[in-house]
């Protein structure tokens, strides 16, 4: 006798209902699984969630919305695993942008300031990042920064809020390691440290703004004031 072809499961939809008659959820189920649409309702009415199952799994696309029925996250699953882009919200602004592979954050990130402005651009290989990262405040680019396996590794470049450099470092595995160079507001290099595996190679060398090299216990008032702002961040 010849094999027969399996019978497919007929799909059923069933209703979850509140204690007013309100609908919570309305799934497609089969064979004792979700296998179809669902929707999810908050007590108010409003949206909470709408997807697309397989065989119990996530496959296709989730979105998930707040008690106020403002979207919340929007991503997209195969087989019970983000893949593809996973975007997430706060007040209905958008404020991650993230590419997921089966489950694992890999490919291009991106988050967003209350303004919908960029903060950072990123690339991220198995959840971590790797290679050219970006980073901006209010809109203008403060850092630039090489990564390798999530660690600091080549060139890293600082910026204040005129686009002027005023740090520049190289890194491998996350140590200072090569020439650490700080600058004058008017680009003149101010100071300079070699580094080898997060340890200073001597002391560092300082200019002025004309670029007169300082002796070691010449650095004018200025100077120091300058690094002490760096360090804070100013």
């Amino acid at each position: 006798m010849d094999d027969l072809a399996p019978t497919a499961v007929a799909s059923v939809i069933v209703e979850e209902l509140g204690p007013n008659g309100q609908l919570l959820l309305r799934s497609t189920m089969a064979g004792g699984l979700l296998h179809g649409p669902l929707e999810q309702f908050h007590a108010g009415g409003g949206p909470a969630m709408t997807a697309h199952f397989i065989e119990g799994k996530l496959h296709g696309a989730c979105l998930l919305y707040g008690d106020d029925g403002v979207l919340i996250q929007r991503g997209a699953f195969r087989r019970g695993r983000p893949h593809g882009l996973l975007e997430t919200y706060v007040h209905g602004r958008r404020v991650a942008a993230q590419t997921m592979s089966d489950g694992v954050a890999s490919g291009p990130s991106m988050s967003f300031d209350e303004a919908g402005q960029l903060t950072a651009k990123t690339h991220l290989v198995a959840g971590q990042i790797d290679g050219q990262a970006t980073f901006f405040h209010e809109g203008r680019q403060v850092r630039s920064a090489q990564y390798r396996a999530g660690l600091l590794d080549g060139e890293s470049v600082d910026s204040d809020a005129e686009g002027q450099v005023v740090q520049r470092a190289h890194y491998r595995a996350n140590l200072l390691h090569g020439s650490l160079r700080r600058y004058w507001p008017g680009g003149a290099l101010m100071e300079e440290t070699l580094y080898h595996d997060g340890v200073p190679l001597g002391a560092p060398a300082r200019y002025d703004e004309q670029g007169r090299q300082l002796g070691v216990h010449e650095a004018a008032p200025a100077l120091m004031e300058r690094l002490r702002r760096m360090v804070r961040g100013d």
